[in-house]
């Protein structure tokens, strides 16, 4: 009996995460070690059946509640060509906690992992697993869970148990479906044991690690995860397992840490209101022109919000004043529009020359360049949800200050009397910053009725417009990366 409830990342990382070596080791504590309640996430002993996700002050997004179910072989082997299945103890249930006989007959989640090897050519897995929060369409969201500190685990497993930390489709996809991960050393006696957000590590088959994902990965995925994993892989074999205990690891001292070191600060952006910026670029999962040439990835890691039919744009434009005569001169000579593969090939990125003329207009000359964010199946655009994003950030220069607006079409931007925008100052050599939504103001800073600032804008998203408007004359610009303020 298989129940297919949540669906994320593919086999191919499972199997390549196997080409790896161990890494979680340790030694056992005793099993009747006393809990630190404070910490307990699940403890099959108390006869709960879902795990407790919204634990140790975790603050669930706007309009999502707790999850905690339990799932199992949403992804296995099979798509390549393997048969593996769990054996259960005793039949699973049909409601919306299927494992609940499991856990009242064994005291914990427990059955044997039947690998078989098959058609595969990588080892054959098994997972069980629960997820973090569901949005009101009962869609899988992701949650800040960094106060936990790691996680703990009560178990028996006759082969090692990897936890797999899930970042949702988006995500997984960006990581080239290579997911932090740990490793716990089999074992036939219970033991218990803890690992912290630092000990979790992409695969080293990973190539091209975006930049937001150096450092602390680990503690980068608590801050955005979806769903937990626990992965059981190996030679075809049966295999029998029980997980009987999850906790944190915040300030527990019962279970033995296993960890090599604490977890040091985080890098990356800031989220506030006030704007990041750093020499050494910023995370270009939005939009890197070596990987993803001229369209925007605008899909990334808010997809799942979006309604169906809905598909990614992602393509530049220009737009020019009303009465004036202003254009953007591309360092292509032959360039008539359009396609910017050429600008990008010319200068590895989208460059040119804001040229401002002023024309028959009043107010100072500008132009606009835009990227589009969704498309619907008639290939018009539409508003979109992209607050997952958390902000913008961008990697850029230019010999005159920008603006950064958030487009939401003609009739919400007239009804508002003018867009939610962040000023980017003027840099004649290319700089890195980031804007949570806070730092985006409304014009006069008067915040719509019933609107929670920028990022309610960032919930009805039809574009992000970097707009040039100054004195007349002309004024170099250049974009090399676009990302996201959550990495």
């Amino acid at each position: 009996m298989k129940h297919n409830i949540y669906l994320t990342c593919g086999a191919m990382a499972l199997a390549l995460a196997a080409c790896s070596e161990d890494n979680g080791a340790g030694t056992s504590t005793d099993p009747n070690t006393v809990y630190a309640e404070d910490n307990v996430l699940w403890k099959a002993e108390s006869g709960a059946y879902r795990i407790n996700t919204a634990a140790l002050a975790v603050v669930l997004p706007k309009g999502t509640v707790a999850d905690g179910r339990w799932f199992w072989e949403t992804q296995t082997d099979e798509e390549d060509g393997g048969r593996s299945e769990i054996v259960w103890p005793v039949e699973p249930g049909n409601g919306e906690d299927p494992l609940a006989p499991i856990i009242d007959n064994c005291g914990g989640i427990c059955g044997t992992a039947v690998l078989d090897h098959g058609d595969l050519y990588y080892d054959p897995f098994v997972t069980v697993g629960f997820t973090l929060a569901k949005d009101s369409l009962g869609n899988s969201v992701p949650v800040d869970v960094s106060s936990w500190g790691g996680f703990c685990l009560t178990y028996t497993s006759e082969t090692n148990i990897a936890l797999d930390l899930d970042l949702g489709d988006s995500v997984n996809r960006e990581l080239q479906l290579g997911l932090p991960s740990y490793t716990f050393p089999k074992t036939d006696s219970v033991e218990s044991k803890c690992v912290r957000w630092s000990d979790f590590n992409l695969p080293p088959w990973l190539d091209d690690v975006p930049r937001s994902w150096s450092g602390d990965v680990g503690k980068k995925a608590a801050k955005q995860l979806v769903a937990v994993r626990l992965r059981i892989q190996g030679k075809t074999g049966s295999y029998d397992f029980n997980i009987s205990y999850i906790g944190t690891l915040a300030d527990d001292a019962t279970f033995e840490d296993v960890s090599s070191s604490s977890v040091p600060s985080s890098s990356g952006v800031e989220s506030s209101s006030s704007l990041s910026s750093s020499s050494e670029g910023v995370d270009k999962s939005l939009w890197n022109p070596a990987k993803h040439k001229v369209r925007v990835n605008t899909a990334f890691y808010s997809d799942s919000v979006w309604a169906d039919g809905v598909e990614a744009s992602g393509y530049w434009y220009v737009n020019s004043d009303q009465g004036g005569e202003s254009k953007v001169i591309w360092p292509v000579a032959d360039y008539a529009g359009g396609d910017l593969g050429a600008v990008m090939d010319t200068c590895g990125g989208i460059c040119g020359t804001a040229s401002l003329v002023k024309g028959e207009q009043e107010q100072d000359p500008m132009v606009t360049i835009n990227v589009g964010i969704a498309l619907d199946s008639a290939l018009d655009v539409v508003p979109v949800d992209v607050s997952n994003w958390g902000g913008v950030c961008v990697e850029y220069r230019s010999e005159t200050d920008m603006k950064l607006e958030l487009d939401l079409g003609d009739s919400v931007n007239t009804a508002l009397g003018g867009l939610a925008g962040v000023n980017m100052p003027a840099s004649e050599e290319p700089v890195a910053a980031c804007y949570p939504w806070s730092a985006f103001q409304f014009p006069g800073n008067q915040v719509p009725e019933g609107w929670n600032g920028a990022e309610t804008a960032a919930e009805q998203l039809v574009a992000l417009r970097f707009k040039i408007q100054a004195a007349e004359g002309d004024y170099e610009f250049g974009f090399t990366g676009i990302g996201v303020v959550n990495p």
